[in-house]
């Protein structure tokens, strides 16, 4: 059996200003990710690791910081090979809760009825679409739309464990 990286009993990602396309598809698939597209700073990022996040990035100085507890160095330079590198070594296949969290801010993301979005969606949208999703932290909606299918193919192209998102 191997061994799996060290890692707290909640997963809670941290990502440097680098790796932006990858937090995106951590939240997608539902894993808490934190990330800004403001550079903060090793030192800032290395305080906020020491709370028992995951702290990945592509920069080895950051991760030799003594107050990283977990992180890992991404090997990959591609955002989909970067994702499935993560989520193989973590073993978060089964873990997934995808369209669970927002893209934008990572806040929770939960079904809403269809009046209490109208004119915060294109008309178009309004009309053919029943179901809707909305962030409870930045509000952005989110619905089935044609990029939908392109994500879950996108999940399903890295893990085929007969999983139906």
């Amino acid at each position: 059996m191997k061994a799996l990286p060290f890692k707290p009993k909640e997963l809670t990602f941290l990502l440097d200003v680098h790796l932006g396309t990858l937090a995106r598809y951590l939240r997608m698939a539902g894993f808490n990710t934190l990330y800004e597209t403001k550079d903060y700073g090793d030192a800032f990022l290395a305080e906020l690791a020491s709370d028992s996040l995951i702290m990945l990035s592509r920069d080895i100085g950051l991760l030799k910081r003594g107050k990283v507890k977990y992180g890992r160095w991404v090997r990959n330079v591609d955002p989909e090979r970067q994702f499935k590198e993560i989520v193989k070594a973590y073993e978060l296949e089964k873990s997934f809760k995808p369209f669970s969290r927002c893209l934008k801010c990572n806040g929770e993301i939960h079904i809403v009825p269809k009046d209490t979005i109208e004119g915060r969606v294109p008309p178009k949208v309004y009309e053919w679409c029943d179901k809707f999703r909305a962030c409870d932290g930045c509000l952005q909606v989110y619905w089935k739309g044609s990029h939908y299918e392109k994500m879950v193919k996108m999940m399903e192209v890295h893990f085929s464990n007969n999983r139906t998102f």
